[in-house]
């Protein structure tokens, strides 16, 4: 008798990382805005650009861009637009699956060899849905006889 099974083994993991970040010259509004504050909030638009033109320089610095002059309006300041870079932040996928396969094949030939393909089989964890071990076993040519016997005995019941 030949026992033959075939199991696999794949582990896959990927891991996925995003930043980013988006950089324009921005209007005055936008940027006073984004950072907390309204053109509103301040006396006159001479003080607003003046803040914006601080935040401008400190993100500069802090993102280690060159520092790029605002396109002031003469017409109307509070059209002037500002480099400004944003974070778009980090986002971090890990994802991980696992798929088992182990290939083996044994000539169960005796009683001992079968007890211990059994007891290999019900130690990998072969189960059936009601979580008893679902390995038997049988001799083929005690099933074949026990069949025999069975149609033997039906004429006699008649």
């Amino acid at each position: 008798m030949k026992f033959t099974k075939t199991f696999k083994i794949a582990i896959n993991h990927k891991d996925d990382t995003k930043i980013g970040h988006t950089s324009d010259y921005y209007p005055l509004g936008v940027l006073l805005e984004k950072n907390g504050k309204k053109l509103a909030d301040f006396p006159d638009t001479d003080a607003a650009i003046q803040a914006a033109t601080y935040l401008s320089q400190k993100n500069a610095k802090e993102t280690g861009y060159e520092y790029k002059e605002p396109e002031l309006d003469t017409t109307y300041p509070e059209f002037s637009k500002f480099w400004f870079v944003f974070s778009l932040g980090k986002e971090e996928t890990h994802t991980s699956s696992t798929d088992k396969t182990l290939d083996g094949s044994a000539d169960l030939n005796n009683l001992q060899k079968l007890e211990m393909g059994k007891q290999f089989l019900e130690g990998i964890g072969w189960k059936d849905g009601s979580g008893a071990s679902s390995v038997s076993i049988e001799n083929a040519k005690v099933t074949e006889m026990r069949k025999e016997v069975e149609l033997l005995k039906l004429p006699q019941l008649c």
